[in-house]
C-alpha cells in the first residue's frame, strides 16, 4: 500500500495550524487573562477578610468562655513591660479556651504584607482590650471592643474589632 493512502484508497490530508490561527488564539487568551487577573486580587482580599473575621470570632469565643469560667472577670495581664511577655500572657491564658496558637492571632492580610516586604510578624495582630478586675466590666459598654485589629489591613474596612455582642465590624470611636 502506498504511503498516505488509507484502507479505502483515499489520500489522508494532514491539517496544520496556520500562523494566523495561532496568533488569534494567543491574543484571545491574552485578553481573557487581562480581564481575569485584576479579579484575583479582589478575591484574595475577600478571602483574607473572611479568615481574619473568623479568627477574631474564635478569639472572642475564647474570651467569652474565659469570662464564664471566671465569674465575668476579664483576664488581667498585670504590669507587663514588653510586648512578647504580653503576647505570651494572652496566648497561654486563652489557649485552654480554644484561642489556638500564635497563627490564629495573626491577620492573613498583614502576614502577606509583611512577607512581601521581607519581614516577619513580631507580635499579635489582634489586641485584647484591658478592663478592670470587676465582674461584668467587659459588658458595661456595648461599643467598647474586646479585641481590636492592630493594623489597618483591610483598606476601606479599616481596623476590625470584636464587640461584646460577638459582632465583628470596623472600629469606630462613635
Amino acid at each position: 500500500m502506498a504511503r498516505g493512502l488509507s484502507k479505502c484508497g483515499l489520500l489522508r490530508q494532514r491539517k496544520a495550524v496556520t500562523l494566523l490561527e495561532l496568533l488569534l488564539v494567543v491574543s484571545v487568551i491574552g485578553i481573557l487573562a487581562a480581564l481575569i487577573f485584576p479579579v484575583f486580587g479582589t478575591v484574595r482580599a475577600k478571602v483574607e477578610l473572611v479568615r481574619c473575621t473568623g479568627q477574631m470570632r474564635s478569639i472572642h469565643a475564647s474570651l467569652a468562655s474565659y469570662l464564664i469560667d471566671h465569674d465575668n472577670v476579664w483576664p488581667q495581664p498585670g504590669v507587663l513591660t514588653s510586648t512578647p511577655a504580653e503576647d505570651a500572657f494572652w496566648l497561654s491564658t486563652l489557649k485552654p479556651f480554644g484561642a489556638g496558637d500564635l497563627k490564629g492571632w495573626l491577620c492573613p492580610t498583614t502576614l502577606r504584607t509583611l512577607r512581601e516586604s521581607g519581614r516577619k510578624a513580631e507580635s499579635l495582630h489582634y489586641l485584647p482590650s484591658l478592663f478592670d478586675a470587676k465582674p461584668g466590666t467587659a459588658f458595661k459598654w456595648s461599643n467598647m471592643p474586646w479585641l481590636i485589629e492592630a493594623t489597618d489591613a483591610h483598606e476601606k474596612d479599616g481596623h476590625l474589632a470584636s464587640y461584646p455582642d460577638g459582632s465583628i465590624r470596623p472600629f469606630s470611636l462613635e
